[in-house]
Order: structure tokens, then sequence, then C-alpha cells
């Protein structure tokens, strides 16, 4: 029992020193390590370019929001001004 788990263990060692060799192989020839790693470093930059972009949309809807806000005080703003010199004027 023991010697057919250390031959099992023993299979899987030199199964992963071949993958390792491979990628080293890939990585001198300008190639990503292998085609999961390729696809898991795809996926983290595609995760990223997301996250930026959200937070950018969230900064952007914020200063629109902040800006309508902004522009409504000052129409209130202008509006008392106006009305007051009109009330001060007519009497």
């Amino acid at each position: 029992m023991n010697q057919a788990t250390a031959l099992r263990l023993q299979q899987g060692l030199k199964e992963q020193e071949g993958e390792l060799e491979q990628c080293y192989i890939r990585m001198e020839k300008g190639e990503p390590p292998s085609d999961e790693m390729e696809r898991d470093w795809l996926k983290l930059l595609r995760d990223e370019e997301r996250r930026i972009m959200e937070h950018e949309h969230r900064r952007l809807v914020s200063g629109i929001a902040w800006s309508i806000r902004a522009l409504d005080e000052m129409r209130k703003i202008s509006f008392n001004r106006h009305y007051l010199v009109y009330f001060y004027t007519k009497s």
C-alpha cells in the first residue's frame, strides 16, 4: 500500500516537473508559461479594467449629481435675488 502511494506520488512529481520544464521553454520563446496561466492573466487584466471603469463611472455620476445640485442652488439664489430686487424696486 505504501509502495503504491509512493509510486503514485513519484509519477505525479514527474508530471509536474515536465509541466514546469514546458513552462520554462515557452517563457524562453516569449510565450506565456501555459494556456491556463494566460487565461488567468487575461481575466485578471479584464477584472482590473472593469474595476477602474466602475470607479470612473461612480466618480462621474457623483460629479454630475454634485453639479446638478450646485446649479439648482445657484438658480434658487439667482431667483431670490431677482425677486428681492423686483420687490424692493416696486415698493
